[in-house]
């Protein structure tokens, strides 16, 4: 199911004479949470049962407003948005991406951050609290904290950014992590990934030895 998150709102507005305390008090009446519920109406259509994400960071919309009654400035605002949306889903821009899920754009931010790039991207804001952290204890803390989300963007990863990001944990984050696959893997299946994650813990780990990360390779390889 679709949602919706609005960050800020921001209005310039040019006025007739005499006009400025009716146009701030009429921009007053427009705020994110405002905004939200015409919007959503807006976008029920558009949205469906989709998994996709569309992160847009900047929207800019133009309304005349005539002489008369006051209008429903929120609204009018949510049916410029809703008319934009599709076009930016079918053609993202600088200031607009999209991911397949919400799956794929943990993925993506694990391979970036693993890189040491996961800061750079506007569209990775949401995880700007993970930054003071160290990099493996941040990327075990993205995975786990939604980890019906984290658990299959880590089955998402391609090769080179599953290295990438293993070469980054350290062995107690691996093994963290190995712990939260074996919970979440299929129990039967003498090929499954649980059985493999099984045989992984169940190995022996000398102190101080890496061979957690080693094992977690091994598993991600194996789904």
């Amino acid at each position: 199911m679709g949602s919706l998150a609005i960050g800020a709102v921001r209005l310039t507005g040019l006025f007739h004479t005499g006009g400025e305390t009716a146009a701030r008090a009429l921009a007053a009446t427009v705020t994110p949470a405002r905004l939200a519920a015409p919007l959503r109406r807006q976008l029920e259509g558009f949205t469906g049962h989709s998994d996709e994400m569309l992160l847009v960071r900047r929207i800019a919309i133009e309304i005349s407003l005539g002489p008369g009654r006051a209008p429903d400035l929120s609204a009018l605002i949510a049916d410029a948005i809703s008319a934009l949306l599709p076009r930016l889903a079918a053609r993202p821009g600088e200031h607009a991406v999209q991911f397949p899920s919400r799956a794929h754009w943990l993925a993506a931010f694990l391979a970036a951050a693993a890189r040491g790039d996961g800061w750079r991207q506007w569209w990775f804001e949401d995880f700007a609290s993970l930054r003071v952290l160290p990099l493996s204890a941040g990327l075990r803390t993205a995975v786990l904290r939604q980890p019906e989300t984290g658990l299959v963007a880590l089955r998402l990863l391609a090769e080179a950014d599953r290295s990438a990001l293993v070469a980054a944990l350290t062995g107690a984050d691996a093994r963290i992590l190995l712990g939260a696959l074996a919970a979440d893997a299929p129990p039967h299946g003498a090929r499954s990934a649980g059985r493999a994650l099984a045989l992984c813990l169940e190995a022996p780990v000398p102190a101080g030895a890496p061979q957690p990360c080693r094992a977690l390779a091994r598993c991600l390889a194996a789904m």
